[in-house]
Parts: structure tokens; sequence; C-alpha cells
């Protein structure tokens, strides 16, 4: 029985110390990478790196990102997401290298995914939003917007982009209702004046 507790002792501790070290390798990675060095912190989370751990795989994905090394940031980020396949964070942090790329459908796809997951995540229905709306897909700029402004009505931003797919679409009426609103949510907006000058 004494020979049972001992080794559980030590295997607990054994365990703490992989903990520890663990822990110590991802502060010496954030030192790193507030200092810039992105290289020295990538280097400490390899020297721990498991590649079962969703942690180790996200925030590899995202140092290779900051070290613009995108293929490999992509696939780091594609390990996490395999790893929890339901990971909203993952999935935004899939979007930076997918976006550096330019491989726009790939990013569309992983905006999809991320409002299955959470249809009232407004900050994605609008990035989403204005993806379509440089695609010069203006109904679906229109369709995200309005899921936005039903949440937050008073977005400036929001009010802005559906008024410019509006004004795209000949929907003179709808984007000067959302341009005045934009205009009381920032009165000195030049953008929104030069908008409502142009109608």
């Amino acid at each position: 029985m004494k020979k049972l507790i001992i080794l559980a002792g030590l295997a607990l501790s054994m365990g703490l110390t992989a903990q520890t070290g663990k822990s110590e390798a991802y502060y010496k990675s954030y030192v790193a990478e507030n200092s810039f060095n992105y290289k020295g912190a990538i280097t400490e989370i390899e020297s721990v790196y498991d590649a079962k751990s969703y942690t180790d795989n996200l925030r590899l994905g995202w140092l290779y990102y900051l070290n613009k090394q995108y293929i490999k940031s992509k696939t780091f980020y594609e390990k996490a997401i395999t790893l929890h396949p339901k990971s909203i964070e993952a999935k935004l942090g899939y979007i930076n290298p997918l976006s550096a790329l330019k491989n726009t459908a790939e990013v569309i796809k992983q905006y999809e995914k991320i409002l299955v997951l959470a249809p009232k995540n407004t900050s994605v229905a609008y990035k989403l939003s204005s993806v379509y709306y440089l695609q010069k897909n203006y109904t679906k700029t229109i369709a995200l917007n309005k899921t936005v402004l039903t949440l937050y009505p008073f977005d400036y931003y929001s009010n802005v982009l559906i008024s410019k797919a509006y004004i795209k679409k000949g929907q003179i009426k709808e984007a000067k209702k959302h341009l005045n609103t934009a205009l009381l949510a920032s009165p000195k907006s030049l953008e929104v004046k030069k908008l409502l000058k142009t109608l």
C-alpha cells in the first residue's frame, strides 16, 4: 500500500513538474511575442509541443501568422479545429492566414461556419457582409447587416455599409434612412455627408 501511495505521489509530482514547465514556456513565449520576437515565441512553444494539444496548435497558428509564415499558420489552425471542431476562436484565428493568402472562398466558408454556431455573432456577420460587399454581392450584404441592425440598430458601421449596398441596388429611400441614422451616430462623419450629397 505504501508503495502505491509513493508511486501515485511521484506520478502527481511529475505531472505538476511537466505542467509547470509548459506554463513557463507559454510565459516566455508571451514575453517574446510582446517584444516582437516571434521566432523566439515559436521556439518556446515548440519546446513543449504536443500534436494533440489544442492550445499548442492554436498558439503556433497565431505565432506563425505574426511571423508571416501563412502556410504553417494555416496548418496549425487546421489541427486546432480538428481537435475542437466547434471552436469559434480557432476559426477566427484561421481566417487571418487565409486572408493573407487571399483565399476569399475559404474565408467566407469559415465565417459561415461560425454563424451556424453563433447566429447572433454580429461582429462576424458584419465582417462577412464586408467581404460580400467587396464581391459586389449586395443582396447578401444587406441581409447580413439587417441581422446586425436588428440587435444593434444604432451601429454606425452597419448603417453605413447597408446604405452603400442599397445605393448600389438603386434603393435610395432605404439608403437615406440608414445614412440619417449613421449621421446621428457620428454627426461629423464626412463619409456619410458625402454619401448623402450623392443621392
